[in-house]
């Protein structure tokens, strides 16, 4: 990401659907899920905007131009 060239190769689905089974385990243990379920919304609003199979270092342009 610092170099510009965002090509890790890991899509911004599996990401948010990792941070999905994080929040749902959080919730679970009865663990505060304030933090990750912000986190969540910010993901799962990118990936309704952002081209399908975008790689999860796009997150760095889509929260510094939102």
């Amino acid at each position: 990401m610092l170099n510009g060239a965002f090509n890790s190769g890991f899509s911004l689905a599996l990401m948010k659907k990792d941070l999905e089974t994080a929040n749902r385990f959080m919730g679970q243990v009865k663990s505060m899920r304030e933090f990750s379920s912000q986190c969540l919304g910010i993901w799962k609003a990118a990936d309704d905007v952002l081209d399908k199979g975008s790689d999860h270092t796009v997150m760095l342009r889509y929260i510094r131009d939102a």
